[in-house]
């Protein structure tokens, strides 16, 4: 009836993996006498029942309230400090995970946000489950719950109907949702219920239920209003109030609410037919009269109620249920498992109520399909599906070091400095290098044989690894990697089809005697690039050896990204070499010009939204074609090339732009004409070319935007994306790239060059500790 998220069923990668996580909850807690404070002591046990772990709880109470006995700290509800102190005691804790239960009103500050503060203080990742989530919030509750959503990892709502307002109304991605039904107790032995009900004082008569704590949002008026047609119909009819009035109510105005509702019921001659029970009924108490009742009744006169606790364990001991349409119920009661009525309607409610005592058949029968429809939303059930949530987030939060890695503000401070580099960004690709070069696949983080090696992924190593490899400092076996995938560059070049072979089988068979052009490009700007930047000179003089024998190819290729690739070579060379290679600059520019003019300025021009690119679809790499025709227009001093790439590459990052994170440009895309819409599936390679184009449009300029800009690319590796969740961990491991609900946990080649690249492009522009001085030194070193 439920699924865990309103994405896909298919489970997360990680959750195969992930081992119980140590969980600790935030949240009113009993002795305190609250909806809220229940919830979470039932969340918690189940949670305990399904990972035997100790699970602490971290208590929010006003000043003096008496708290739970054995609480790991205590949050006071107007008390600042205490919100900082008791993130800093749980991120001291152990623990993995914290869950906070989100209700505006059991927090300090406008609509609770000193909720905030706590969150800010947690070195953990956080767990939110939202138990009001308005669709026209006010200013402080939009700011306020705005916060809570980019300060979690993952947002559990209990009913679709938050899902679907976190997502149209917040701009949640859908796979940071999850949908965990309200759960509701289960009774190892009930008692037998004619024995039960004569101990209650129900025997002979037909009961109508409501239990919680009393207020006038509740609407019990309307159906005491009811009872006199309701009695008309069956005289053994008794309606049973039971519970408490709120204490915040008691505190403004006594008891003067329900006795209200009593003096309603003696006007209206029903007053045999009303029970009142005032006190807070444990939970035993409760089943007791959930098995007792005939029918159960919410007359709730808001809509806007996304969860009812009351009607979410009614439902589950399979009581007939009538009830106003609030969201919860009605989505709840869809396809006939209860009867909904209209808001302030005594009359309505007094039919549905008056037909079910009377037709003990579709009673009965109503009763059967709403236990069948309960299965497997019990507390035992939701406790394993949240403990599995749990479990999968510290999973992930292991790998990606989030100390270091992770954005918890990323809606608040959007732009204002990117993640530090891992420690030992080279460990994985070493793991994943042998004598002939870099293996290009992994599932999860072991390496996958059966796919061999590629070129393009042994020229990356090049790139990002050769201005390294020998360096004082290095990893050892970093120069040993290098050597390898120049070997195999070395091996790739095929002299007598002028191209480069790409894929190599596991046994060193190639696969082929050409490959793409792309892959033929991308070569080309590796051996250009380590022609300039190789620390060690040999391996630079051999790349510029083989450089000058490409001549001929780069001549021949037609793609838009071969000549790109071409081009940002000669870009990187020209840095240390001879500058006698102004051809494949000019070349490029005017296919530039030429394709912008046709397309963003001819079939395009007047579509909306506007097309501001050099193709009709997007594809991969995209950032790295106007990167190079910054280079063109630098090279062949052209302006206007530099404006259109400048033009082109605003536009670029703008569909991709949603404010608090990036959403890459989705391989769905891919080959759509004019069409950037869908958000999936999301490549690091991707983001990598943002960083290093939006650095070149940062030199170009001065403009500190596409310093910001080149900062949000890289900030997409560490969280600040579409499922707000790090890619990358402190070997250099980087996921493969984002699904729709969850990351793709395997770790291939590709991705953690991506990563390495997008790493090494920060450096030059200075954002990240490192080497920025790199030119200088290796211009003074090949000086000396």
């Amino acid at each position: 009836m439920f699924d865990a998220a309103p994405g896909p069923d298919a489970p997360s990668p990680l959750s195969s993996i992930a081992r119980p996580a140590r969980v600790a909850f935030v949240s009113t807690y009993p002795p305190q006498q609250c909806g809220l404070a229940t919830y979470c002591e039932d969340m918690r046990r189940a949670v305990e029942a399904a990972a035997p772990l100790h699970h602490p709880v971290v208590p929010v109470a006003e000043a003096g309230a008496e708290v739970a006995r054995g609480a790991l700290t205590t949050i006071t509800k107007g008390d600042r400090a205490s919100y900082r102190a008791a993130g800093e005691v749980l991120s001291a804790s152990g623990v993995d995970v914290v869950v906070i239960q989100h209700e505006f009103g059991i927090f300090g500050g406008p609509s609770g946000e000193m909720v905030l503060d706590l969150m800010d203080a947690l070195d953990q990742p956080v767990v939110s489950v939202l138990h009001t989530i308005l669709p026209d919030p006010t200013g402080d509750q939009r700011r306020v719950l705005d916060g809570v959503i980019a300060r979690s990892d993952r947002l559990i709502t209990m009913a679709r109907k938050g899902a679907q307002i976190l997502t149209e109304t917040y701009g949640v991605p859908a796979g940071k949702v999850a949908v965990v039904p309200h759960g509701y107790p289960e009774r190892e032995a009930a008692p037998d219920r004619d024995a039960l009900r004569a101990r209650l004082g129900y025997a002979g008569r037909h009961v109508l239920l409501t239990f919680g704590l009393l207020g006038p949002s509740k609407g019990l008026e309307h159906a005491i209003d009811a009872m006199p047609e309701i009695v008309a119909a069956d005289p053994s009819a008794l309606y049973v109030i039971a519970g408490a009035t709120h204490p915040g109510i008691v505190a403004r105005e006594g008891e003067a609410y329900r006795e209200g509702l009593m003096a309603r019921a003696a006007r209206l001659g029903v007053a045999d037919n009303v029970r009142f029970l005032d006190a807070y009924l444990g939970t035993p108490a409760l089943l007791d009269q959930l098995q007792a009742a005939d029918v159960y009744v919410t007359p709730y006169l808001s809509e806007r109620q996304i969860t009812s606790g009351t009607l979410s364990f009614a439902f589950g001991m399979g009581l007939p249920i009538v009830s106003t349409p609030y969201w919860h119920a009605a989505e709840l009661l869809d396809g006939g498992l209860g009867q909904l009525v209209p808001f302030k309607d005594p009359g309505a409610i007094a039919r549905a109520v008056a037909s079910l005592f009377t037709d003990e058949d579709a009673r009965e029968g109503l009763r059967a399909r709403v236990l069948e429809a309960a299965r497997g939303t019990s507390w035992p059930a939701a406790g394993a599906r949240i403990e599995a949530l749990c479990a999968e987030v510290a999973a992930s939060a292991r790998g990606p070091a989030r100390n270091v890695l992770r954005f918890p503000d990323m809606g608040a401070r959007r732009g204002k400095g990117a993640p530090a580099a891992p420690g030992h960004p080279w460990d994985y690709l070493l793991a994943l290098t042998d004598p002939v070069g870099i293996l290009q696949h992994a599932r999860f983080k072991v390496a996958d044989r059966s796919h061999g090696y590629c070129l393009d992924d042994c020229v990356r190593v090049l790139i990002a690894a050769s201005p390294e490899a020998g360096r004082p400092g290095a990893p050892a076996g970093l120069g040993a990697a290098v050597g390898a995938c120049a070997a195999f560059t070395e091996h790739a070049w095929n002299e007598e089809a002028g191209r480069f072979r790409n894929f190599m089988g596991y046994d060193r068979r190639w696969l082929e005697e050409a490959g793409s052009e792309d892959s033929t490009g991308r070569a080309i700007w590796a051996l250009g690039h380590a022609s300039a930047h190789a620390y060690d000179e040999a391996t630079a003089d051999w790349a510029e050896h083989l450089y000058r024998r490409t001549r001929d190819v780069r001549r021949e290729l037609t793609s838009l990204r071969a000549l790109a690739f071409c081009v940002l070579g000669e870009h990187e060379r020209r840095k240390r070499r001879d500058r006698d290679e102004r051809e494949v600059f000019e070349r490029f520019g005017a296919l530039m010009a030429h394709q912008w003019g046709e397309v963003a300025q001819g079939r395009a021009a007047d579509r909306e939204p506007p097309w501001r690119w050099f193709e009709t679809a997007l594809a991969y790499d995209n950032a790295r074609l106007p990167q190079a025709l910054l280079a063109a227009a630098e090279a062949c001093d052209e302006p206007r090339w530099r404006d259109v790439a400048l033009e082109a590459l605003d536009w670029l990052v703008s569909v991709q732009d949603r404010g608090t994170h990036l959403n890459l440009v989705g391989t769905e895309n891919f080959g759509r004409d004019y069409d950037a819409s869908s958000p999936l599936d999301e490549q690091p390679v991707d983001a990598a070319a943002l960083v290093d184009a939006c650095a070149a449009a940062y030199r170009a300029t001065g403009a500190a935007a596409w310093r910001r800009r080149a900062t949000d690319a890289y900030a997409w590796f560490a969280g600040r994306n579409r499922l707000g969740v790090s890619l990358v961990e402190p070997d250099g491991a980087c996921a493969d790239g984002l699904h729709g609900d969850r990351i793709n946990a395997n770790r291939g080649a590709e991705s953690a060059l991506a990563y390495a690249q997008a790493a090494q492009g920060m450096r030059a522009l200075g954002a990240l500790p490192g080497r920025a001085g790199d030119e200088s030194e290796q211009a003074g070193k090949r000086a000396g």
